[in-house]
């Protein structure tokens, strides 16, 4: 991957962030400002919540500061590039404490959030569509309204102004990756579409065009006190009791350690390693936790549209949270052709074989096997025989295809085309290393 140098962006729609931290070199300061009224999308007030999303989907990788450890963390999308794009012109968070007060003025508020919102985005939309940020795929929106703020009978009208701005994002190519949002408790359960926004119009989708928008839910066990002691398990299977549901994947949100920023106004636990990290809470944690899988994905195989992307992550997604299933990143990125191929380093496996004899071109058995005989010596000592699965070609391919299986990584390219000895040829239903024949021949491997 790193070979290849993908171009692929990520947009991160948020609250504010804080630019030039240590761990989060793979997010650029992007400014949008509008032409006939210049104002520029900035926000100042919540670079914790921006942050810490973008810290999840491509802090870092593997930048090591001594004694082989990585700062801090590593995100989700190890060739993830990201632009950091404040949601608001002035403020990232536009204040509601009157709403239950003066439901007027909250009503007022609500629509002047939304309409500098759309701003944002048509800003956004039209900077890939003149060229500035053409490789952007991928956006992350850990954001939406409160149900309280959001009257029934104003929902629809909440949600046209943003699906307009799907279906646009639709024609561009660029998938949404959005927050259920955390309206719900252990009594009462919400529905995502109900906090309105992306979440509505996907739920309400009309247009011909293809649905860009993907809703995230939380996983997690969650401490009601929120104190967390050191022998908690927040690690579950199973919706959080805080997330809305009804989406179309769920991700880890629960006490999630991330990015966080010099404010720490809204974090929980802390922890200083030359700059800040932090836990929160949140179907705004869980969203980017689909975010770098996706834009991993697109950088690997740029050729997906809209719906291959949804479908790639929603057919392999694990079914075993009792509800919405949970996102599976490895399965979803190794059910693309050439996947496994491309995780072996067919150099440095071609001279491990050459090394240790050579493959010659046999006939297939009825039990499909083939021969690894090593080149015997000028003594003509017996050759020791090894069997394998078969292939039929000899040559640089070949020589991969068996350093793959020597090093159980499975099938490097199309998992429906490899018979194991003794297995019927049948389609597997998840790629796993485990189900590969394993030897003990050494073949080194590079992880791309």
């Amino acid at each position: 991957m790193r070979r290849k140098n993908a171009a692929v962006d990520t947009g991160v729609v948020d609250g504010g962030f804080q630019f030039g931290r240590a761990d989060l070199g793979a997010l650029a300061a992007d400014s949008l400002c509008t032409l006939i009224v210049h104002k520029c999308a900035s926000s100042d007030t919540d670079a914790d919540h921006g942050s810490h999303v973008a810290g999840i989907i491509g802090a870092t990788y593997d930048n090591p500061a001594g004694g082989g450890r990585s700062i801090g963390i590593s995100g989700a999308n190890p060739v993830a590039r990201m632009h950091g794009v404040p949601v608001g012109f002035t403020d990232g968070q536009v204040p509601l404490p009157q709403c239950q007060l003066v439901p007027s003025l909250c009503n007022t508020l609500v629509h002047a959030l939304q309409d500098s919102l759309v701003e944002v985005w048509d800003l956004l939309l039209s900077a890939k569509e003149s060229g500035s940020l053409t490789t952007m795929r991928a956006v992350n929106f850990s954001m939406s309204y409160h149900i309280s703020d959001v009257p029934l009978h104003d929902l629809a009208d909440m949600g046209k102004p943003l699906r307009r701005v799907a279906e646009r994002v639709a024609r561009d190519g660029v998938v949404i990756i959005a927050a259920a949002d955390n309206d719900s408790s252990a009594g009462t359960r919400f529905h995502a579409d109900r906090a309105g926004g992306f979440n509505w119009a996907r739920r309400n989708w009309t247009s011909s065009d293809p649905n860009p928008i993907l809703v995230v839910e939380a996983t997690g066990n969650v401490d009601a006190s929120g104190a967390y002691p050191a022998n908690w398990l927040s690690a579950s299977l199973f919706r959080a009791s805080f997330s809305n549901d009804n989406g179309d994947l769920t991700a880890p949100g629960v006490h999630v350690w991330s990015t966080g920023s010099s404010q720490n106004t809204r974090c929980g636990d802390q922890l200083a390693l030359g700059a800040s990290y932090c836990t929160m809470d949140g179907t705004s944690m869980a969203a980017p936790f689909v975010t770098g899988p996706v834009g991993y994905l697109l950088a690997f195989n740029p050729m997906l549209d809209v719906p291959g992307v949804r479908q790639a992550v929603t057919t392999w997604a694990r079914s075993d949270t009792g509800s919405t299933p949970r996102i599976d990143a490895y399965a979803t990125l190794m059910a693309q052709p050439g996947a496994g191929l491309a995780l072996v380093d067919v150099n440095a496996c071609s001279a491990a074989l050459r090394s240790r004899g050579r493959l010659r071109k046999r006939t297939c058995t009825s039990t499909r096997t083939m021969v690894l005989r090593p080149t015997p010596s000028p003594r003509g000592r017996r050759p020791i025989h090894t069997t394998r699965p078969c292939w039929t070609r000899i040559g640089r391919r070949s020589a991969s295809r068996a350093c793959a299986a020597l090093s159980g990584r499975g099938p490097p390219s199309s998992v429906t085309s490899w018979t194991a000895p003794g297995r019927p040829p049948s389609t597997p239903t998840r790629p796993t290393v485990s189900s590969w024949p394993r030897s003990s021949v050494h073949c080194p491997t590079t992880l791309t």
